[in-house]
């Protein structure tokens, strides 16, 4: 497939081109700019070019929507049997819709007949589909219903598996986990079983990892502790960028100032300051400077909720009302007016003030996290038995089925397509996507997996969004 252009709808001529029936495109427009009828427009001059309307799929995120699409597409295609309209944004939609009917009757369609052909669903919708065709590979068997709201069976998995915890009969490795997790929460069960509900509504984020490193628990600490050192690294070095060398001795010099002052006013108590009193030089930006670098977020901006660069300093950050801590405070905010209305230091500063104070797991921690991937892991097969008592699954699992349905990644992450995919990929064409804003991760790796084998043969994506 080629690669998927963007297209900002500004002008007629960009419209033209998005619904270029030989192109795949991702059109970005503002609501009201007529985002739907272009939409349906795409999907006409799409019909008009493929051998069966079922190898058109478009996907919306509800039923509303789709039902509105489907009837507007209907509405075209009877519209084209009148005399054509004299409005010329009408007309585009006139002639396309015609060509549409000379087409179905050439190849016996019947489409206004049986508008039923057209493909127009919820990405929900086509997903269950999807499980219910292939039921041995989707892993349901026979499809159970899909929950509108499957709260009540996640608390009830919870609830069941802690209760199975507490029994003589559960493994021994079991209880010592819900035991750790148990402590981690203060002895607050209720506040435990809230946040493993919580998780089990977003499953698709975790569980892969959770079946991935559950026996491999050394190597996913030293992934994640040096995927955490790049991460604290680079915020650091963009801050850092934001700094000129003036400026950063300038911070040396008043954090030193103002710490020394708050340590000399508050005696051994410790300040947020603190970290500038053994420093020599400006910080690195290095996880073992992490401590320091929060110490500066702290002199050179205020709390709450929305912080931003400092106006003003009292001597609750160091300078009191001695001369030196006037000269020193009349030297910090003619600093602090340097950085006024600086946005991106202040996001830089904002991002640091998020990361954790190191970059390595403390072994208690380390032994949390442990325990949890173990209760997720066995959460996960409790939530399969609550959904065989209610005779009910949720999207989620409808989605997760689906995707592994139509094909596995290997090792070095490309998809190796089941039957099920080699299948629909004679069978679709062409892929409409509306809302594209509201896609989750699982849904666009359905998406993915959909469009894995597709190369420069004529398929298209069209992806309409915000």
């Amino acid at each position: 497939m080629d690669p998927v252009s963007s297209v900002q709808i500004v002008d007629e001529n960009a419209r033209t081109q998005a619904i270029d029936p030989k192109a795949s495109y991702l059109v970005q427009a503002p609501a009201g700019s007529g985002k739907t009828e272009l939409l349906i427009q795409r999907i006409l001059a799409l019909l008009a070019t493929v051998n069966e309307p079922e190898e058109v799929l478009a996907l919306t995120f509800t039923k509303k929507a789709a039902a509105e699409m489907r009837e507007r597409v209907i509405k075209a295609l009877f519209a084209a049997k009148r005399a054509k309209p004299s409005q010329p944004h009408a007309l585009a939609t006139w002639n396309l819709a015609y060509k549409v009917l000379q087409h179905s009757e050439n190849k016996g369609w019947r489409l206004s007949e049986y508008p039923a052909r057209l493909k127009i669903m919820t990405l929900d919708a086509f997903a269950s589909g999807l499980a219910r065709q292939l039921p041995v590979l989707s892993g349901f068997g026979q499809t159970p219903a899909t929950a509108d709201f499957a709260e009540p069976m996640y608390q009830q998995a919870v609830s069941d598996l802690m209760e199975y915890a507490e029994q003589k009969q559960a493994p021994k490795v079991l209880q010592q986990a819900m035991h750790t997790l148990i402590l981690h929460q203060d002895c607050k069960v209720n506040r435990l079983q809230s946040l493993l509900a919580s998780m089990l509504a977003r499953r698709e984020q975790w569980l892969p990892d959770v079946f991935k490193y559950t026996h491999d628990m050394d190597s996913l600490r030293l992934h994640l502790e040096a995927s955490l050192t790049t991460i604290i690294e680079h915020t650091l070095q963009q801050a850092s960028a934001e700094l000129g060398p003036t400026q950063k001795n300038e911070i040396m010099r008043l954090g030193n100032f103002a710490a020394a002052q708050l340590s000399l006013n508050q005696g051994t108590a410790e300040h947020a300051l603190q970290p500038f009193l053994s420093l020599t030089q400006f910080p690195d930006a290095t996880p073992e400077q992490i401590k320091v670098w929060k110490a500066l977020t702290h002199l050179l901006m205020t709390a709450g909720n929305k912080p931003n660069i400092r106006k003003s300093v009292t001597k609750t950050l160091g300078f009191d009302t001695s001369k030196a801590s006037q000269d020193a405070k009349e030297d910090m905010l003619e600093l602090l007016n340097q950085f006024q209305g600086d946005d991106k230091l202040v996001q830089h500063l904002m991002a640091i003030r998020g990361l954790p104070d190191s970059a390595c797991f403390s072994d208690h921690a380390w032994k949390t996290l442990e325990a949890l991937f173990l209760v997720l892991k066995i959460l996960a097969g409790q939530l399969w038995q609550s959904f065989e008592q209610h005779k009910q699954v949720d999207f989620i699992e409808i989605m997760l089925r689906a995707k592994q349905a139509l094909g596995t990644e290997n090792e070095q992450g490309n998809i190796i397509p089941s039957d099920a995919l080699l299948r629909l990929d004679h069978q679709i064409q062409h892929i409409l996507l509306d809302e594209f804003q509201d896609t989750s991760t699982l849904q666009i790796d359905l998406l993915s997996r959909l469009t894995a084998g597709w190369g420069n043969d004529g398929r298209t994506l069209f992806m309409v969004g915000d």
